[in-house]
């Protein structure tokens, strides 16, 4: 290697389009964006956040993100806002009123990128700041247009008198980029929800309005539905007196979803505590409810798995509440914010519900609230450093009130459990880990009680940290476990949903699949009168009558073909396994539906038959399979933009007698398949998203595919590009083992 003869220094530039990928290209729709954006608002410790539309569904149409957070002074817009990935996040992830920051890093000024055009800004800081209102404009495009680096395009700032102004921050946004429906409102809307802190109607905490002119029925204060998701609620109060009543509620087993009385206690402080003394804290409210992470929570109502877990994660834990406002750290998520130390009993006691072990909620598990005031709670004093209460018999009144209240529902629910388990006694994966971390754990606690009887020593202190390792190591895995089980059965849940929907519209195909089919006939049969009538009429010859009579025309086909194919593939002798010509199958069906469907797309199918035999197999499930291939390829076409005249499809069928096997090739001369993309396309739900970051299809259209082939104990392979020449799209290859003898078979009808 020879040496340098001089040496020098680079460093990276960023040029402006860096914007572009970091908002438009990388925020995967407008709904995301917004998000993103009332995320900041929480994060600035507002207590309330307008999100305005109008006129949305026109470019024209704007948008305003308005909120009374503690708003920005000087010194955070030059180092904080205009800074791209500066890390305020990473050093301070609590805000100055004791939030958990929610918003991505940095994401948030990008956002206004995915949503419009043009952003103007203005922002008042808190209100003992003496500084005045800044007003920020931006235009975008700006970015896009340029070929300068970042840093040298420079953004108009207006100094605004301060005057009564309050403090926040107002986001108006113009020349939107997306064109917003009644879905995108409402899907917002499902999304924003997750934001809302549990017990609304009690604190001084975070609100969300939506004034949406285009849809005035979800306009107003947005509610938390995910209250009504818990399976317990629980509902304790202690009064000046020392009485105490506990009202356990549960909509488990309820055929109406609706809260039925679980377990109801009414005590004495001193029968709960064996103390003669009234208890210094003082009256105190409770409200308690308990939460299991699994897809049969949110059975029966509008929210996802997901939506719960992410609201969990932010709301979860027991917090302390004084004349409606939070204080801090309790119910933080790390921590002090465990005052109670849930986690803490949850490692001691791993055991499930209905295990003979001591059961115990995990903080995780639970959204709840303490509610004091200053008036009746006077002995509940803030720190001087306001982190907390001062550690008094107050203090420790409450917390032990808290905890015997929650000690009585975790009893309460191991005993029903436990009667439960004594009459049906069924194996499930919950159970099973369960049983394992109680077993381990009982392990566990042996292995520590013989290492305290060691002398001490460099030998014990090892084997302390061995042990800590030990069950490190047993809840990471055991967690692991937990959540690929979870993910799995929230994938089950929600193939079982579609698979329901999808039986529900062949039952709908079937009631009214005759007479859709019967209105397509009418429709090509008016059209074809009316055609005659007009050339009947001495009239100037029209180009464009003649171009949409033969537009109708062709959706006539269309529809009539749809319908055809739609009754034609629930038809009973299709589900009937039977020996028939595969070639005369995939034929018939080109000729009869699928042609048309292509032409409507301007794709030209084309049949390569290849002599084959005949096969043993449910006609349905060839017809499943080739329909997928060809509207996946259709769909690649749009995905592609595929120039119209240059979209081929060709299905070929080869047989090779040597090796008894049957082949279906499909291949176009689409995009292809990103070599990435192979692994991943038989995935449940894996599929491609438009530019609005919707997705093609359902996602199940290849695994439903990779089903019937491996039924069949065959093979499927796919190649990005095909290996014929005048084909360079994807290409699919569909092999069936085909067998010496073919018969009936038990069980042939498949309904």
């Amino acid at each position: 290697m020879s040496n340098p003869i001089d040496s020098k220094e680079l460093a990276f530039s960023i040029t402006a389009r860096t914007v572009i990928l970091l908002g438009r290209e990388n925020i995967s729709s407008p709904t995301v964006a917004v998000l993103e954006l009332v995320k900041n608002a929480y994060d600035a410790d507002a207590t309330k956040v307008t999100v305005r539309f109008r006129n949305a569904s026109n470019p024209n149409g704007t948008i305003e993100i308005i909120d009374n957070g503690h708003g920005m002074n000087w010194e955070d817009i030059t180092t904080k806002w205009m800074v791209i990935g500066t890390n305020n996040k990473l050093i301070s992830p609590i805000s100055p009123n004791g939030r958990r920051k929610v918003g991505e890093k940095g994401i948030g000024r990008f956002a206004l990128d995915r949503l419009a055009s043009e952003t103007i800004l203005e922002t008042t800081s808190e209100e003992q700041s003496t500084e005045p209102t800044y007003r920020l404009g931006i235009n975008w495009d700006r970015f896009s247009e340029s070929t300068k680096d970042l840093h040298e395009i420079k953004h108009l700032v207006e100094i605004l008198e301060r005057r009564n102004r309050r403090p926040g921050t107002r986001l108006r946004l113009k020349k939107l980029r997306d064109t917003w429906t009644k879905q995108d409102y409402e899907r917002l809307y499902q999304n924003l929800i997750v934001l809302i802190p549990p017990f609304e109607k009690k604190l001084v905490g975070f609100s969300i309005n939506l004034d949406c002119d285009e849809a005035p029925e979800l306009s107003g204060n947005i509610r938390n539905p995910l209250i009504e998701a818990a399976l317990f609620k629980m509902k304790c109060d202690l009064d000046e007196s020392g009485n105490v009543k506990i009202n356990i509620t549960t909509r488990e087993n309820t055929t109406d979803g609706k809260f039925k009385l679980f377990a109801k206690h009414d005590k004495k402080w001193n029968e709960l505590f064996d103390s003669p003394e009234i208890p210094s804290c003082g009256p105190l409210h409770f409200e308690f409810y308990f939460y299991l992470r699994e897809s049969i929570t949110v059975q029966g109502l509008d929210i996802k798995l997901r939506q719960l877990k992410d609201y969990l994660d932010v709301y979860g834990g027991v917090r302390i509440y004084r004349d409606g406002f939070r204080i801090k750290p309790y119910g933080d998520p790390r921590g002090k914010g465990d005052w109670l130390g849930l986690n803490w009993r949850r490692v001691k006691h791993p055991g499930g519900a209905g295990s003979d072990e001591k059961w115990v909620v995990g903080e995780n598990q639970v959204a709840a609230g303490v509610f004091v005031s200053n008036e009746t709670n006077p002995e509940l004093k803030d720190q001087t450093n306001r982190e907390g209460l001062i550690s008094n018999r107050a203090y420790n009144d409450l917390r032990a009130f808290v905890l015997k209240c929650i000690e009585y529902f975790e009893t309460d629910r191991q005993d029903y459990e436990r009667r439960k388990k004594s009459e049906i006694e069924p194996v499930t994966v919950d159970q099973s880990i369960s049983d394992v971390k109680q077993k381990l754990s009982r392990e566990l606690n042996k292995l520590e009680e013989a290492i305290d009887l060691q002398p001490h020593g460099p030998e014990k202190d090892f084997l302390k940290e061995s042990l800590q390792q030990m069950r490190d190591v047993q809840s990471t895995s055991l967690n692991k476990v937990q959540s690929l089980y979870e993910t799995e059965q929230e994938s089950t849940m929600s193939k079982m949903q579609l698979l329901q929907n999808a039986a529900t519209i062949g039952i709908a195909v079937a009631a009214l699949g005759h007479e859709v089919l019967q209105s397509g006939r009418h429709v090509i049969d008016s059209i074809e009168r009316l055609s005659k009538r007009l050339g009947n009429l001495m009239l100037i010859n029209d180009e464009k009558i003649n171009e949409y009579l033969s537009r109708l025309n062709r959706h006539g086909i269309i529809l009539y073909s749809v319908a055809s194919f739609a009754l034609g593939h629930i038809d009973r002798d299709k589900r009937t396994r039977q020996e028939f010509n595969v070639d005369d199958c995939i034929q018939k069906l080109i000729d009869e539906n699928l042609k048309a469907i292509c032409a409507t797309n301007n794709a030209q199918l084309d049949f390569i038959r290849g002599n084959v035999p005949h096969i043993y197999a449910f006609p349905y499930e060839i017809e499943s399979i080739v329909t997928n291939f060809v509207t996946n390829s259709i769909a690649a076409f749009q995905r592609g933009r595929t120039r119209m005249a240059e979209r081929q499809i060709e299905i070929e069928t080869v047989y090779n007698e040597k090796q008894r096997s049957l082949q279906i090739v499909a291949r176009d001369n689409g995009p292809g398949i990103a070599e990435d993309d192979k692994d991943r396309i038989f995935d449940i739900y894996s599929t491609k998203v438009d530019e609005e970051g919707k997705p093609y299809g359902t996602g199940l259209g290849l695994v439903i595919v990779k089903d019937i082939v491996e039924n069949y104990k065959g093979s499927i392979a796919v190649h990005e590009h095909s290996s014929k020449e005048t084909m360079r799209g994807a290409e699919f290859i569909v092999t069936f083992p085909v067998p010496k003898e073919r018969g009936p078979k038990k069980g042939d009808e498949n309904d």
